[in-house]
């Protein structure tokens, strides 16, 4: 006799998490914008960076759906 444990994170937790992130990536984001000497530079590597997290979302969504 085998009992299944399913472990299940609360959707209200993953809601909390992901606007906590948005909200600190887009206050670290205007941080480097105000204290940047070369602001081109930083609007450049902000976007850089904002490619790179997109890209990692649709490939973790749409990797690991189940066919």
């Amino acid at each position: 006799m085998s009992i299944k444990h399913k472990n299940s994170i609360n959707s209200n937790t993953i809601h909390f998490l992901s606007i906590f992130l948005i909200v600190a990536l887009v206050l670290a984001a205007s941080l480097l914008l105000i204290y940047s000497e070369n602001q081109s530079d930083a609007i450049k590597d902000i976007w850089s960076h904002f490619k790179s997290i997109s890209l990692i979302v649709v490939g973790c969504v749409f990797g690991s759906s189940k066919k």
